[in-house]
């Protein structure tokens, strides 16, 4: 369920987060944080994909991260995080 609200969030902010954001903060600092998203994009997404921090995948809508980045940086290791987390109660609960 959450691989498949990741998917829609991403493509979400593919769609209308550009705008959203030049809208809601302006054309200046929306440069200035695709700049940034540029250079530490995909460490960010990897960190929050491996944390329950939201709207981590309509950040890599917004700044166009590819789908093949998306997968590689949000979904892998999202999945990873939970299988650990099943096996961590599992050792303790069970």
């Amino acid at each position: 369920g959450s691989n498949i609200a990741s998917i829609f969030s991403y493509y979400l902010g593919k769609l209308y987060g550009e705008h959203g954001l030049i809208k809601m903060y302006g054309t200046v600092k929306y440069l200035k944080w695709s700049k940034q998203f540029e250079e530490y994009g995909k460490w960010f997404i990897l960190l929050g994909a491996t944390t329950p921090i939201p709207y981590v995948p309509m950040i890599g809508g917004v700044f166009n991260l590819t789908v093949k980045q998306f997968i590689l940086y949000a979904m892998i290791p999202r999945t990873l995080r939970f299988v650990l987390v099943m096996i961590f109660i599992m050792w303790v609960f069970v």
